[in-house]
């Protein structure tokens, strides 16, 4: 099943997983300084968003070169 997904798909999650990590270790008992917690959780959101924003690009671009000009209307019109 992994092989089917790319990383364009995968990357938010890792990094969102990646961000909750010392948050969890935090509630379990570890001594982490807030500090590196939240920068951690921090990172991984920006890291999160940016995959997603690489995401969304590259399916805008694709829209963009397969499908026929006379058709766009109909597909983003059906999608917002």
């Amino acid at each position: 099943m992994l092989a089917k997904l790319n990383s364009g798909k995968l990357l938010p999650y890792i990094s969102l997983v990646i961000a909750v990590v010392p948050v969890w270790l935090t509630q379990l008992g570890a001594r982490l300084p807030a500090s590196t917690t939240s920068h951690v959780l921090l990172g991984g959101l920006v890291v999160s968003r940016f995959g997603l924003w690489l995401f969304d690009l590259s399916v805008s671009q694709m829209l963009q070169e397969w499908v026929p000009a006379e058709d766009i209307g109909k597909l983003t019109a059906a999608v917002i």
